[in-house]
């Protein structure tokens, strides 16, 4: 591969370094690009990409053509977009404050889906290592037979704001229907009932739900119930249904399941913990 010093004109037949002709350098990261432009490689992700663009832009509704677009007429393309962009760092170019705002947005936004990616494959191998006895199972299982074995009807409103939700109990604590209070806050077009969430079974119920709605009696009406990611229930039980089909040997995937995520949590918490004792993390101060 040719290093390349000129631009190519787009509008004759690429040249034979453009389509992958012509000597190579002997480095494997030259070797591994469809081309480098003074020593700044083209990766073939990067040719990908732009592969995929040209092929929508030639489809009149964008959303591709169906025709493989000319790989080494993109590939030249691609070449003297490099050229051109090193040039425009030569002239100082660069300190553009709207491209550099921009460039800085950009390496965030690539910063943030490094960590969160990184930081779920994290997730996954500890719940990959997580390791359910069957004892446990046995033990969860004997513990809460008599949750397990009831299917519950249940109306809900979510809410998004505390305050909102302190409103709505009030309003309910007051003697407003639930019907009433939940088609406004869902706003919910007549002859609809959004609320009503139907019979759900132990394993369906948000863990937020598990220390107020196993003692409620049928036609209570919770007060606002904290959840995580900034969401507030009330909720409002209609039926309970006894499930005897539910013996162990059923319920035992969801019982691992339900197991292996809290062990996995622990795991994590613990992990962290001794992370966090061993990194050095110095935080800016406050602006």
């Amino acid at each position: 591969m040719l290093t390349v010093g000129l631009a190519a004109g787009c509008d004759e037949k690429p040249p034979s370094w453009a389509t992958g002709g012509g000597a190579r350098t002997s480095t494997p990261a030259a070797a591994a690009a469809p081309a480098t432009v003074n020593g700044v490689a083209i990766g073939a992700a990067e040719l990908a990409l732009a592969m995929a663009t040209a092929a929508r832009a030639e489809s009149p509704h964008g959303g591709g053509s169906g025709v493989t677009p000319d790989r080494g007429r993109v590939l030249a393309g691609l070449i003297d977009q490099e050229l051109a962009a090193q040039r425009a760092v030569a002239l100082g170019l660069d300190a553009d404050p709207a491209f550099k705002d921009e460039l800085a947005k950009l390496d965030a936004q690539l910063a943030s889906v490094r960590r969160q990616r990184l930081a779920a494959l994290f997730d996954k191998d500890l719940a990959a290592r997580a390791v359910v006895a069957p004892a446990a199972v046995q033990t969860f299982y004997d513990q809460h037979v008599d949750e397990i074995r009831t299917r519950v009807h249940v109306w809900q409103i979510l809410f998004r704001d505390r305050a909102k939700a302190t409103a709505a109990a009030a309003e309910l604590a007051g003697g407003a229907t639930f019907e009433a209070v939940a088609q406004r806050v869902l706003n919910a077009p007549p002859g609809t009932t959004p609320w009503d969430v139907g019979y759900l079974a132990w394993n369906q119920l948000p863990p937020a739900w598990s220390t107020t709605l196993p003692g409620m009696a049928v036609g209570a009406t919770s007060g606002v119930i904290d959840g995580p990611g900034g969401r507030f229930w009330i909720v409002r039980v209609i039926d309970r249904q006894r499930d005897d089909e539910q013996t162990l040997e059923r319920a035992r995937p969801a019982i691992e399941l339900r197991l292996g995520d809290e062990a996995a949590q622990v795991a994590r918490a613990q992990a962290l913990t001794e992370l966090r004792k061993a990194a050095r993390i110095d935080l800016a101060p406050a602006r």
